[in-house]
This record gives C-alpha cells, structure tokens and sequence, in this order.
C-alpha cells in the first residue's frame, strides 16, 4: 500500500493544499467539519500520527483520499483508499478525489467510488 498521504502526489505540500481546498469547498457546501489531514514537513510526524485516516476527515461515514497524480491511476489509488477505510474498521465508503489538471477549479475534481459503495451513499443496501 502506499502512503496515503502522498498516495499519487510528488510533494506533500502539494497534496496538502489540495486537500486543504476540497475540505473548505466541502465545508462551504455544508459539511462544517470538514478538515483536510494535518500537514507534516516531516515524514517521520505523518507516520507517528498514522497513515490509514483520510485526507479530508470529518465528512460522517466517507474515507476521502485525494491524489494530485498528473497520469490518472483511479483504480490502484481508489484500491489504496478501500484497503486503508477497511483496515480502519469504521465501516465507512472509500472515496477518491482526483484532482483535474489545467486550472480546473476544485469542485471538477473527479470524486470515485465502486458502484458498491454508490449504493451505500444512496441508502441502499449492496447485495452480496
């Protein structure tokens, strides 16, 4: 698995403040405690915290990463995001946001999800 702090992202700064713009966007749309993962210069600080919570955290019952990667890699990122909301046991919808490249605003990042878990988000019930 890779780091989900920088999972698909060159530097962490920039991961960061991407994160950073889609939690405000997110809490602009009415989740008020949306709030990107706390930065660390370091890698060794990002570790001592843990690497399986989302990107963007307090959005109830969704595991949000973000990826910044230039050359789209939606399923092996997504699969990262699955594995890491499973590892934490909280029964939440793994979700990856995808940020566009060319000066796209925020909100036309691409946001990904297994149709399973779409079902999830609508109420419904999967089947097995």
């Amino acid at each position: 698995m890779t780091m989900p702090a920088a999972s698909g992202n060159a530097s962490r700064a920039m991961h960061f403040a991407v994160t950073d713009l889609a939690a405000t966007w997110l809490r602009s749309a009415g989740f008020e405690d949306a709030a990107p993962r706390p930065y660390h210069a370091k890698i060794s600080d990002a570790l001592d915290e843990g690497v399986l919570g989302p990107d963007v955290r307090g959005i109830s019952g969704v595991h949000l990463r973000v990826s910044t990667r230039g050359s789209f890699r939606l399923g092996g990122d997504l699969d990262d995001a699955r594995r890491a909301a499973a590892l934490s046991n909280r029964g939440e919808v793994a979700a990856l946001l995808q940020l566009r490249r060319g000066g796209s605003a925020i909100a036309e990042s691409f946001v990904l999800v297994t149709l399973e878990d779409f079902a999830r988000l609508l109420g419904g019930t999967p089947p097995p």
